[in-house]
């Protein structure tokens, strides 16, 4: 059986043109636990998990419940130590700082209105952050 689906899949070249992930046979192909337990080892380590799944062959949303199974803490989908900065948002009059997020998307998200995308908010923060432009009615500068 081996044999015919290592044929198969190089007269497919499903393998080079990237449907399957390996060559075929039994041989040498990891289970799913073991790319799990290896995707752990280098998450932990600092790597992104959406990479590593990308990597592997594996969903993210499939990951990421498994690993806090295992009592890992997912902070971000990019990786076990926090990539964003918080973020002040500062009145434009006072110079004050209203409120300070977590994040730009934390930020985005509370100030977005009905109807209106946050992703498009964050995106206009993002590049508006750090300077003293008014973005969404405030300056935002990260901490």
């Amino acid at each position: 059986m081996d044999n015919r689906e290592i044929y198969w899949i190089n007269y497919y070249k499903t393998y080079s043109d990237g449907y399957n992930c390996t060559g075929g046979g039994e041989g040498g192909i990891k289970t799913y636990e073991e790319d799990l337990e290896e995707i752990i080892n280098r998450y932990q380590n600092g790597e992104r998990l959406d990479l590593l799944c990308k990597e592997y062959h594996h969903d993210y949303s499939s990951i990421k419940p498994r690993l806090e199974e295992k009592g890992i803490i997912i902070e971000t989908h990019a990786g076990p130590k926090k990539l964003s900065k918080q973020i002040a948002q500062i009145d434009p009059q006072t110079k004050q700082i209203i409120n300070i997020y977590p994040s730009i998307s934390a930020a985005a998200r509370a100030i977005c209105e009905d109807g209106k995308n946050p992703k498009a908010i964050a995106n206009h923060i993002s590049k508006q952050k750090n300077t003293n432009n008014i973005c969404h009615k405030y300056i935002w500068k990260t901490l």
